[in-house]
């Protein structure tokens, strides 16, 4: 049984979690932003979400968890009116200028993708790529994105079963003998300590994804849902790939409010 107790025990360990993924993007924004700005992937994921929502724009789009601002600026270039919220403000900063740079208008906000601070059924669209993975309470978050989409507004989720390398004997030795020998050599960093100790807390993690996902969404009563792979590389270089390569692919879960 579920006491208040342990729902308070719930809310430290999961406020604890949070201020641990926070600094730990905090750390990363330099590198994850210098890793995914490039022209090419920026033109992928603006021909991906073309062709999911659509050549038309003026949607009203929000972009949970943003990052460096990958998703909004592709979703701004295609002419949709973006909102784009992260939990880090050193990420948004990056985002900022990665939108003034390509003169890009998106409104960029700091804040948490569990709680979020937008009235009820404002945006026609709700994404978030690589984030679902990352939250303590994904539950949460998911009733809190139907929450703000209208009535038959469309949430995706791009992610990817990055963890899952633990049962592959392939991917545990890449990893081990390759991966991380190269991330500490060209980014002066320990890989398996900036996130390992936190994967036991983050409940995506120990889920088949995408199965868990499309579960989720229909839980939280969205129709017509659906999952696919997503064939961007997550990696835009040969070194990189060498690095972050045996993550795997991606896939995309989305689903209608109804």
């Amino acid at each position: 049984m579920f006491t208040l107790t342990d729902r308070g025990k719930h809310i430290l360990e999961s406020t604890a979690v949070k201020g641990l993924v926070r600094e730990y993007w905090k750390k990363s924004a330099v590198r994850y932003n210098k890793a995914h700005q490039s022209e090419r992937e920026h033109g992928s994921w603006k021909e991906l979400l073309k062709t999911i929502l659509g050549p038309a724009g003026g949607l009203k789009v929000l972009d949970v968890g943003t990052g460096t601002g990958v998703i909004a600026l592709a979703l701004a270039a295609a002419g949709q009116q973006v909102t784009a919220l992260d939990l880090t403000a050193e990420m948004v900063e990056k985002a900022k200028a990665n939108a003034e740079r390509r003169g890009l208008v998106v409104d960029f906000r700091i804040g948490d993708a569990e709680k979020l601070p937008f009235a009820d059924n404002t945006f026609d669209v709700v994404i978030s790529k690589w984030l679902l993975w990352t939250l303590p309470t994904p539950e949460k978050a998911v009733s809190e994105w139907q929450r703000v989409l209208r009535r038959g507004g469309r949430l995706i989720i791009i992610d990817g079963n990055w963890w899952d390398f633990r049962k592959s004997w392939a991917k545990r030795v890449w990893y081990h003998l390759l991966a991380m020998p190269l991330v500490l050599i060209t980014e002066r960093r320990y890989a398996w300590n900036s996130y390992g100790h936190l994967v036991q807390h983050l409940p995506m993690l120990s889920r088949k994804r995408p199965e868990a996902d499309v579960e989720l969404l229909e839980h939280f009563g969205f129709v017509g849902v659906e999952a696919q792979t997503v064939d961007i590389p997550i990696a835009q270089t040969f070194i990189s790939w060498l690095k972050y390569g045996y993550q795997g692919g991606q896939f995309l879960v989305k689903g209608v409010k109804a």
